[in-house]
């Protein structure tokens, strides 16, 4: 029997993410000036990777990493409004796309992505992908926020329904909630700032701090 070298899962997924990040740093150097105008669709992302797109491991790591996106874009956004250079633009009088365009020069810093996406304007057309506009970012933590607001309120209703009817058991789900706080905060040492992820913390540290992890 034959047998061929498979790189672990972990190797892989490094070698696939590094891949996206250059393509996606490629697109918006591209469009950065004009976001409307560029467009991508998941299979082009991939295409233009060396993935499958017929392949399921390779779609769902395409599928996490865009999604990954708006979630470090959160991280990215509070580095550079508590950084210097937001006080340097402020004092310019940057107008609100100006600053907006720099806050996203800075996410692509940390290779982190601002897009989103858009539903398609005919049925047999596929779902694509652009940077987004200052526009597009106010509705999308619009829309986060009222999400959060329903869930969270949704688990209040649970949580004092549990009470009522298993005390016991709601007071342990409680102890366990408090234990977990935080577990996923990365706090910097030298100013205090948290993040969700290791990379991005490092990333933080290297810009601001000169230091490593």
């Amino acid at each position: 029997m034959r047998h061929t070298w498979k790189a672990s899962a972990t190797e892989h997924r490094g070698q696939k993410q590094v891949k996206m990040e250059i393509w996606m740093r490629n697109f918006y150097e591209l469009h950065k000036y004009n976001p409307y105008l560029g467009k991508f669709t998941l299979e082009q992302l991939m295409s233009g990777c060396g993935m499958d797109v017929g392949d399921v491991p390779d779609y769902h790591a395409a599928m996490g990493y865009l999604t990954e996106q708006r979630r470090k874009l959160a991280d990215a956004m509070e580095d550079f409004f508590g950084g210097k250079d937001y006080q340097k633009y402020k004092d310019l009088n940057l107008t609100n796309d100006e600053m907006f365009a720099r806050m996203m020069r800075n996410a692509v810093y940390f290779n982190v992505f601002p897009v989103m996406s858009a539903a398609p304007k005919e049925e047999d057309e596929p779902r694509f992908y652009r940077l987004m506009s200052l526009k597009d970012f106010v509705r999308a933590m619009e829309r986060r926020r009222d999400c959060i607001i329903t869930e969270v309120d949704r688990k209040a209703r649970m949580l004092n329904t549990l009470s009522t009817n298993l005390p016991e058991a709601a007071l342990q789900y409680h102890s366990k909630s408090l234990e977990l706080d935080g577990v996923f905060q990365h706090k910097c040492s030298k100013c205090g700032k948290s993040f969700s992820s290791q990379d991005i913390l490092v990333m933080h540290r290297n810009k601001h701090h000169k230091v490593g992890k």
